[in-house]
């Protein structure tokens, strides 16, 4: 953005909107949450909207495409953030929980981590667009990856939040 001749201030002010929108979405979100029925939609959905922001930004050139894409990114991050760790915690039996919920942040810090660096090598050999398209694109990947996984494994899967904290435990001791 900078180097468009934006000031700092405006980059600074992306993040006070992607603050906003995540406690107004979130909100929304919570008063709707007896009436998400599919929590994998909800993970989709994110997911796709994360993508899209990441393509947005090749063409960006003025501040407002700017802000269009941090809207796409936080309605995206607002949906996809808290899906996880409640899908991961369906799909575990109680005696497993723990691990996988740490599985999820172990990876979640470890793409916060590595995420720069990987950016950083991008930048200096191609392009922040050459960026902005493989994340995208990896992005799409993971999203058709997650959608046929779910797809082919929907029907086996257990809800272990629907089931019984003692039926789940004593069907883990057999």
């Amino acid at each position: 953005m900078t180097n468009l001749g934006m000031p700092l201030r405006n980059y600074s002010f992306l993040w006070t909107i992607n603050a906003g929108l995540l406690v107004l979405i979130q909100s929304i979100l919570s008063l709707l949450g007896n009436r998400i029925k599919n929590l994998y939609n909800q993970f989709f959905f994110g997911m796709l909207f994360v993508g899209l922001s990441f393509l947005s930004l090749v063409i960006a050139h003025d501040y407002p495409h700017f802000i269009f894409a941090m809207i796409l990114l936080t309605i995206g991050e607002a949906t996809w953030s808290p899906a996880m760790p409640t899908l991961v915690s369906q799909l575990s039996p109680v005696s497993a929980k723990g691990r996988y919920q740490g599985l999820v942040q172990a990876f979640c810090a470890l793409g916060r981590s590595l995420g720069p660096l990987f950016g950083g090598v991008i930048i200096d050999n191609w392009s922040y667009k050459v960026l902005f398209l493989l994340a995208f694109v990896v992005l799409l990947i993971v999203l058709a990856v997650n959608i046929g996984v779910v797809h082919f494994n929907l029907r086996k899967a257990v809800n272990y939040m629907k089931t019984d904290v003692q039926t789940d435990v004593s069907r883990e001791t057999k």
